[in-house]
């Protein structure tokens, strides 16, 4: 079973998601601002959550008795990852980019830009250009000018985007 939850909802209340055995992916809106206690309890079949970006108030026991292959994404340096209980999940973290690319310059044909998310699982990132004509981006986060101008290179991790802007000059 797939659960979206929409945009503007704030609180997933206490016991919301507890013991839904068949429960397989939960996507959670930006606009999340709590977790409340045992929500996840007992998801057995869920095994990857990416909470927003934010500060996120989490319950007790929210993810308690889970899968042991549970992966929860959060943003790095959050105060929300020092709230979720290390020995309840693995905790993974996203927007943890390396190499700091806004206002990047690039040269035609030059050299490339390679952005990295910091962590190795890739299956939930992609990467696109808002115009391939001026900078194209590759399927890992390699970025190459192909003409003169600006774009801006989107990075969505699960539900969260992230933006870059590069600018290409003539060779």
């Amino acid at each position: 079973m797939k659960v979206t939850i929409p945009e503007g909802v704030t609180d997933i209340g206490d016991d919301a998601f507890g013991y839904c055995y068949s429960l397989e992916e939960v996507n959670l809106p930006g606009s999340l601002k709590r977790i409340g206690d045992r929500a996840f309890l007992c998801n057995f079949k869920l095994s990857l959550l990416f909470l927003p970006t934010g500060d996120i108030d989490i319950g007790e026991e929210a993810f308690k008795f889970m899968s042991e292959d549970i992966r929860v994404y959060v943003e790095y340096g959050s105060a929300t990852a020092d709230r979720i209980p290390y020995e309840d999940v693995n905790i993974m973290y996203y927007d943890k980019l390396v190499y700091d690319c806004n206002n990047s310059l690039l040269e035609v044909g030059g050299d490339t830009l390679k952005l990295s998310t910091g962590h190795k699982d890739c299956s939930k990132i992609s990467w696109s250009s808002s115009n391939p004509s001026i900078a194209k981006v590759s399927n890992s986060g390699v970025v190459t000018g192909v003409s003169e101008g600006e774009a801006v290179i989107t990075i969505k991790i699960g539900p969260v985007y992230k933006y870059c802007k590069v600018y290409v000059t003539a060779k």
